[in-house]
């Protein structure tokens, strides 16, 4: 400062110097007026690029640049990260953006990108200018003559833009050289900077759950086929799903999910969730149906399965595997109450009091009636059908053992119960949506009466198990098959089959005269159609003629039978002889005590008519059926006509009890 004032001052002396000098004189100069002022410029390079920054995404705001920030990722200033990689969608890659170098002489610039794998070969990175490649750009070469950038942002869309090996974080090194578009192409100096490609493992599992009734909450399954369901929600997914700063696009995640049986010699299931989803429930996709145990155990049947779920996601990053164990289970289920009835008989409680079924002449039991109350705490009785819920009633007569079930075979009657009725939270009620009966194959006629008769009521649910017979008692018991006493009486003169009559005619149709035997030559047949053995006896009313005394004056009009003229009962059609093995004619008397056909005694049959052992009681080894012809003497004298009377038959056990 001091300097320059000094020599101002003698610059102003010297001019005064020279002017008073010529001004003493008296001589004025030819001084000039102007004097020319030039220089000359010399072109520089243009300035740096700057400022880089890469595209990132934040959930809801369409598109940001990421400026070297502190909070977003923990890395500091100078790290540019990203989770978009060349080739993703939507826009094939990130943009990447930076401030263009500076001209001051106001030529155009243009950029020079190299992006290298390794700092080494960024750092010995020189721009062709003579075009070509640059090798050390290994991942992004704009880094030549023809080859720059125009303007920024440049869309970074190379495929070798990724994450590391392990599909993980990695850090790519970037040099930027802003170039004069003139013909002497001076360059900047080098601007040098990294980008971080980020990525996040996707969440690991947990909180594995199968929610099949009744365990919803619990990984216990109760489907063959189950759903299944694991934390975390979707929100945490992965860090990398778009929902924080520097992750874009938002990854999207599968599960792999894997299982297999204890041993591991059967895969039932190897497939992928849905994207972003920590649900499966997609029943193609299983490849076997699990298989149900087949031990019971405090009322459940259990079979135990292994699982593994591996999350993985847009970058094929994996998470590590969940791994675990869960059960197939099913409550078996548990018989309560049988109750069994007929037509005739009301359903009642085989347990207390019993339950009975009552015979039908000559046919089956109709209208079987069965209810079975049953708990089954899982609730599905209503999923009836094959391999579902199932019911069904056995009906046992005489069995070795008194065991009335399927497993040996000793059942003489089967039914499925197949209508059901559901009573939460876990009753359910069995019954016939249509009552068995004859057609159905019921208990016939002809069994024998018995209070030991044995039934087994087998209920199962999907696993196809049963309870114990001696740990659930009320599935079997005792049954009462009831005592029928029950007769036919057919006219074989009638060509309809078993024709029951409350007809007959005796002795030999006009063939008969007072005084005189005429033998019963049409046959009646008494068929058992009960079951338990009987005996006949007969009387009868006295025979009147129709019309009365008309016509006849003082001669007789009425017959009362006796031992001297009797009306006889016999099984065969003549009275004066008796077949071999048949049995002897017996007399009835008129207006007197009964008379029976079987008789303890010489002449008597002691064995009664027994039970059938078919329907059409046509057995010959069998005394099922008693024929039955009438011979008569009537008195004499008697006034012709036609006579009628009625006859009594009582029948009764026998022997008698």
């Amino acid at each position: 400062m001091k300097k320059g004032n000094v020599g101002l001052l003698l610059l102003i002396l010297g001019i005064s110097s020279f002017v008073i000098f010529f001004i003493g004189k008296n001589a004025i100069a030819d001084t000039p007026s102007k004097v020319n002022a030039t220089f000359e410029t010399v072109n520089t390079a243009p300035s740096s690029s700057r400022n880089m920054s890469i595209q990132h995404y934040i959930l809801g705001t369409p598109k940001a640049f990421d400026y070297f920030d502190f909070n977003d990722d923990g890395r500091g200033a100078g790290i540019a990260d990203t989770h978009y990689v060349g080739g993703m969608p939507p826009n094939n890659g990130p943009s990447l953006n930076w401030s263009e170098g500076f001209d001051v002489e106001g030529h155009e610039v243009r950029t020079y990108l190299c992006i290298s794998s390794t700092a080494a070969l960024r750092n010995s990175a020189v721009p062709n200018l003579f075009g070509g490649s640059v090798l050390e750009c290994d991942i992004v070469d704009k880094f030549g003559l023809g080859n720059e950038i125009l303007d920024p942002p440049y869309v970074i869309t190379q495929s070798a833009f990724w994450f590391n090996r392990t599909h993980e974080n990695r850090t790519y090194f970037v040099r930027m050289i802003s170039v004069e578009n003139t013909a002497q192409r001076l360059l900047s100096s080098n601007y040098d900077t990294n980008i971080s490609v980020v990525n996040t493992r996707p969440t690991m599992a947990f909180n594995f759950t199968t929610p099949d009734l009744p365990f919803p909450s619990s990984p216990e399954a109760h489907s063959r086929r189950p759903a299944i369901q694991w934390m975390p929600n979707y929100p945490s997914l992965d860090y990398d799903n778009g929902t924080s700063i520097d992750r874009w696009p938002g990854d999207n995640v599968t599960y792999l999910v894997t299982i297999q049986n204890i041993s591991g010699s059967r895969i039932y299931l190897n497939s992928t969730s849905l994207l972003d989803n920590s649900f499966f429930n997609n029943p193609s996709k299983w490849a076997f149906d699990l298989d149900w145990g087949n031990i019971i155990f405090g009322g459940v049947v259990n079979s135990t399965y292994n699982f593994s779920i591996w999350a993985n996601d847009s970058a094929n990053l994996w998470s590590g595997p969940y791994n675990g164990q869960f059960n197939l289970a099913d409550f078996v289920p548990d018989v309560q109450t049988v109750y069994m009835g007929d037509n005739f008989t009301q359903p009642t409680n085989c347990s207390n009091p019993g339950c009975f079924l009552t015979p039908t002449r000559h046919s089956n039991v109709t209208s079987l009636n069965v209810t079975v109350v049953v708990k089954d705490i899982d609730g599905d009785c209503l999923l009836t059908g094959p391999n579902e819920f199932n019911a069904y009633l056995h009906l046992c007569l005489f069995v070795p053992g008194n065991n009335c079930n399927e497993q040996t075979l000793q059942h003489n009657f089967t039914y499925y119960i197949d209508k059901v009725r559901f009573q939460a939270p876990d009753t359910c009620y069995f019954n016939f949506s249509t009552t068995p009966g004859p057609g159905s194959v019921t208990p016939a006629f002809f069994i024998e009466p018995s209070s030991l008769y044995r039934f087994y009521v087998n209920v199962t649910s999907q696993s196809g198990i049963k309870r114990p017979l001696g740990t659930d008692t009320e599935s079997s018991g005792t049954w009462t098959y009831r005592q029928l006493l029950d007769a036919g009486y057919i006219d074989n003169q009638i060509a309809t089959p078993y024709f029951e009559t409350t007809n007959v005619t005796v002795g030999t149709p006009l063939q008969i005269t007072p005084g005189s035997w005429s033998s019963g030559t049409n046959n009646y047949t008494t068929y058992n159609y009960g079951n338990v053995i009987f005996d006949t006896a007969w009387n009868t009313t006295k025979f009147v003629k129709e019309g009365g005394a008309t016509g006849c004056g003082a001669i007789p009009f009425e017959w009362i039978p006796d031992d001297i003229y009797p009306i006889q009962v016999d099984d065969d059609p003549l009275q004066q002889f008796e077949f071999p093995g048949g049995i002897i004619p017996v007399n009835i008397l008129g207006e007197s005590p009964i008379r029976r056909f079987y008789y303890p005694g010489p002449g008597g049959l002691t064995g009664g008519v027994v039970r059938c052992d078919r329907f059409d009681c046509n057995n010959n080894q069998l005394n099922e059926t008693l024929n039955t012809n009438w011979h008569i003497k009537p008195r004499a004298p008697l006034c012709p006509g036609k006579y009628g009377a009625v006859l009594d038959v009582v029948f009764s056990i026998y022997p008698p009890e």
